[in-house]
């Protein structure tokens, strides 16, 4: 787990927040279908974040700072839950030096820079919903960034741990940990949520 703060928080939660209530018109209709109180995912038509990406300035840039921090978290995530380095000089002169004996899955192994974000997508938590113990296997790295927390907001529960997170806070996580959201006493909770790919290796 680790987990950044975005200093341009108050200049994008505004349309993000728009964003995220006009998506869970569509989310409750398709949930109460699925599961009455409980926020499951799993519907490609709900992930619409990357299409929003092309009309909003204020998704486009979260999601491009996102990106920007996808080699030092899968550094940090490959080390077993150390630190990330914050020296990408140092990540891309280490993998270019020696990718093979440098690695070996513990370090790298890995080109950190060979990661995709394929998918994202808003929620919002009205009162009284949960989100189910779930994962994001296969992906690698799964985000959230917290666009609105009220006084009263549910935690994250990541592999049975709480954590009481804040607005403009973003986490990253192993895509196949165990998370999952409590019954929320409040309306209003709101997050983007993404999940990031390995796909590529540079020549």
């Amino acid at each position: 787990m680790v987990i950044f703060e975005y200093s341009e928080h108050s200049n994008v939660k505004s349309k993000l927040y728009e964003l995220s209530d006009q998506e869970n018109v569509h989310l409750s209709q398709n949930l109460d279908k699925l599961k009455p109180k409980g926020i499951v995912g799993g519907d490609l038509k709900w992930r619409s974040g990357l299409e929003y990406r092309k009309t909003n300035k204020e998704v486009d840039l979260l999601l491009t700072w996102i990106e920007s921090l996808v080699p030092y978290v899968a550094h940090g995530l490959s080390r077993r839950g150390c630190e990330p380095s914050s020296d990408i000089k140092y990540l891309d002169d280490a993998f270019k030096q020696n990718p093979i004996e440098f690695g070996g899955g513990d370090e790298f192994g890995f080109d950190p820079f060979g990661f995709t974000l394929y998918e994202c997508w808003f929620v919002y938590y009205r009162k009284e919903t949960e989100l189910v113990p779930h994962d994001h296997f296969p992906y690698p790295i799964t985000f959230v960034y917290y666009i609105n927390c009220p006084e009263g907001s549910a935690p994250l529960i990541l592999n049975g741990e709480e954590h009481t997170m804040k607005e403009g806070q973003l986490v990253f996580f192993n895509g196949h940990d165990e998370h999952a959201v409590p019954t929320s006493e409040v309306d209003g909770r709101a997050v983007m949520t993404g999940c990031i790919a390995y796909d590529r290796a540079r020549e």
